[in-house]
């Protein structure tokens, strides 16, 4: 039998086992979701609030090096790093399908997998330039439910800003992929990182209201829904979004929304 022949029936034979590359990404949402879920919080925010003389947000650069110090920034960016693990992923399915259709059987899983990298690293990036802001948003304060009601508040305001609709209608678009070699690695590895600045930009704001609510899991679900249906949507109506994040921002600020 030719060689070529018997790789054509090995690549056929590996498409038909092998699992479709959806399926695996849902699989490691799930796991992201368990695990931010179950995850504990182990950080001493009385000893940071001791430390600190200020107190509150009146020493902004005293708390934030206290709580780098004690572990709340490394808290911090492992809840933002498992929230993105999560949310992301499922948001990707139509460009991980996209990477997948347009790579060969044998190094399918290896393209999805660059692709998510990419992604995901251009996220932890995202939240190292919040991760202030994240740390603040925690502190078991009186400001805590104010804080969360203001960044729920201006992710409602995001969501009819012309920047915003202009980046959801690029975070789909796609690009040539190179079909072998590491020139194919680096096409999968950069389309990641591409769809996800568009995806940064278009959600930003939810995702930190998310992280400022201590990933309450109202507000993840809440926030996980209105991704998807504007992405599924043909024509979203950004003003029924910003609808849903101003009642959240209420609820937050009059202590209806569950916060941990």
């Amino acid at each position: 039998m030719p060689q070529a022949l018997r790789q054509a029936r090995a690549g056929t034979l590996s498409h038909v086992i092998s699992p479709p590359p959806e399926i695996l990404v849902l699989l490691v949402s799930g796991a992201a979701w368990a695990l931010l879920a179950a995850r504990p919080h182990t950080t001493d925010w009385a000893a940071i609030c001791a430390t600190t003389s200020g107190g509150g947000w009146k020493r902004i650069d005293e708390i934030a090096i206290t709580a780098w110090q004690l572990g709340a920034a490394r808290e911090a960016m492992v809840d933002w790093g498992l929230m993105a693990l999560a949310m992301v992923p499922v948001l990707a399915v139509p460009m991980v399908r996209f990477v997948a259709a347009r790579s060969f059987a044998e190094r399918r899983t290896r393209a999805v997998s660059e692709f998510l990298m990419g992604s995901l690293a251009v996220w932890m990036v995202a939240g190292v330039v919040l991760l202030p802001v994240l740390v603040m948003g925690a502190l078991p304060d009186a400001t805590h439910a104010t804080a969360a009601a203001a960044a729920f508040g201006l992710a409602a305001l995001w969501q009819v800003a012309p920047p915003k609709r202009a980046a959801l209608e690029r975070c789909h678009r796609t690009t040539a992929l190179t079909a072998n070699g590491w020139r194919a690695d680096r096409d999968c590895v950069v389309l990641g990182a591409e769809s996800a600045i568009h995806c940064v930009t278009s959600c930003w704001a939810m995702m930190l209201a998310c992280a400022v609510s201590q990933h309450s899991l109202a507000a993840l679900l809440l926030v996980q829904g209105i991704t998807m249906h504007e992405r599924a949507t043909q024509a979203p109506v950004p003003s029924r979004y910003a609808l849903l994040l101003a009642l959240c921002a209420v609820a937050a600020a009059i202590g209806l929304m569950p916060l941990p």
